[in-house]
């Protein structure tokens, strides 16, 4: 339809063309006796083709719109994992494994005699200890057994040569210091704390000079001599003689 308007135009103008000159041939056509009367000239149409450009046909149906597709979620990609460094595992040096068994099985052995070692030891001091604690107390009871047997000597020494002075009385004391060398030999003697009596106090320094010399303090052995003899205190009382 809409091409055949596009040729109806075009075709009218050529058909109302070919009909004109139709007619003007049609009146020369029979002979006249009428001078001819020159026609004017008929300008030529020059008709051309002329195609048009076909136009789009719009189209009254409405295109269904399509609704728009939900954009799928982008599933994140996994992140890649780098894969583990496998380590080669040391080579295992048995020899040297069993060195190491053995020296440590030494170790243990020595270690267990050391520490037996020295709880031996230590039973072996305190058993010492003892002892010597035993045997300490033995000799300081020998020794003040000692020393009261030489103390008794001097002591009946003295009173074999002591003679009371008429004005003695009972209550009377005098304490005389001697000094005196291991030999027994007498250095010095000297009144420590007087009667209050002076004849007593001169009877007790003449007995003790009158003993002179205690030879048998050679024979006491020269610790208990330092400890007890080189310088002692008599005591003088009528009642007794004694250190």
């Amino acid at each position: 339809m809409a091409n055949s308007r596009s040729y109806l135009f075009p075709v009218m103008i050529t058909v109302a063309m070919h009909l004109a000159l139709f007619a003007v041939l049609s009146n020369d056509w029979a002979p006249r006796a009428k001078p001819l009367s020159v026609a004017k000239p008929i300008k030529a149409v020059q008709a051309s083709l002329v195609t048009l450009k076909k136009e789009p046909v719009k189209s009254k149906v409405k295109p269904k719109v399509r609704p728009k597709a939900k954009p799928k979620p982008v599933k994140p990609k996994p992140a890649v994992k780098p894969k583990p460094v496998v380590k080669e595992a040391p080579k295992v040096d048995l020899e040297k494994q069993k060195r190491e068994r053995e020296k440590q099985a030494r170790e243990k052995v020595a270690k267990e005699k050391a520490v037996k070692e020295q709880q031996r030891l230590a039973d072996e001091q305190a058993l010492a200890a003892m002892l010597d604690g035993e045997d300490a107390e033995m000799q300081a009871d020998d020794d003040a057994n000692l020393v009261a047997q030489y103390s008794a000597m001097i002591s009946q020494q003295m009173h074999q040569r002591w003679k009371l002075p008429p004005s003695a009385r009972r209550n009377m004391v005098a304490l005389v210091k001697i000094r005196m060398v291991p030999t027994g030999d007498l250095v010095t003697v000297t009144i420590a704390q007087s009667s209050g009596n002076e004849a007593f106090d001169q009877s007790a320094i003449l007995a003790v000079q009158k003993a002179g010399r205690f030879a048998f303090m050679k024979n006491l052995p020269g610790r208990l001599f330092e400890a007890h003899f080189r310088e002692f205190t008599f005591r003088f009382s009528p009642e007794d003689l004694r250190l």
